[in-house]
């Protein structure tokens, strides 16, 4: 069974266009996925629900 270090070289070696593309590519979609929770999942918001207990 090939490790994933061995997958990404042998497509590097192949594809060395792509590969900094795809690569590019599948860090932008996870910021974008990053920020999109980070603004609609309300943990962005402050803890007063600590604060409120005291």
């Amino acid at each position: 069974m090939k490790t994933i270090e061995e997958l990404l070289t042998a497509f590097n070696d192949e594809h060395p266009v792509a590969a900094p593309l795809l690569y590019f590519a599948v860090v932008l979609i996870l910021l974008v996925v990053l920020i999109w929770f980070l603004l609609f999942s309300g943990m962005n918001t402050t803890a007063d629900f600590v604060y409120n207990q005291f």
